[in-house]
C-alpha cells in the first residue's frame, strides 16, 4: 500500500517520507495479527478488516509534496503523521500499537515495502 521513498525499513514513528504504492504493485497474503505492546493483547485480522483499515488509512492520511536536502517527494505522507492518524481515527489505541498495524499494513497488504 506504501512503501518508505530513499531507504529500506520498516514503518516508524518518525519524520519518514512514505508513499503509497501503485494497486497494481499491491500483494495480499491470506492472514493477519499484530500484537499489541501496550496491552498485551494480541488481534486477530481477517484480510477484510485490514482492506477496511487501509482503505481508511489511504483516504485519512495526509498527502503532498515534502522536501528533504532540497529534494522533493511528491505524493509523501509522513510517518508520525500517519501514527497520528491512526490513534486519532481509533484505528489503533496507542502510538506503539498504531507502529505495528502500520506494520501490518505494510506487510500484509503491501501498503508500503
Amino acid at each position: 500500500l506504501f512503501q518508505h521513498v530513499v531507504g529500506d525499513h520498516q514503518f516508524k514513528d518518525d519524520y519518514l517520507f512514505y508513499e503509497f504504492m501503485d494497486e497494481s504493485q499491491r500483494k495480499y497474503t491470506n492472514s493477519s495479527m499484530y500484537i499489541s505492546y501496550a496491552t498485551s493483547h494480541v488481534h486477530q485480522m481477517s484480510q477484510t478488516d485490514l482492506e477496511r483499515i487501509a482503505t481508511n488509512f489511504r483516504q485519512g492520511v495526509r498527502v503532498k509534496t515534502h522536501l528533504y536536502n532540497f529534494i522533493p517527494y511528491k505524493k509523501t505522507f509522513i510517518g508520525s503523521e500517519a501514527v497520528d492518524y491512526l490513534v486519532h481515527s481509533n484505528q489503533a489505541d496507542s502510538r506503539i500499537e498504531a507502529v505495528k498495524l502500520g506494520r501490518q499494513l505494510m506487510k500484509k497488504c503491501n501498503l508500503f515495502q
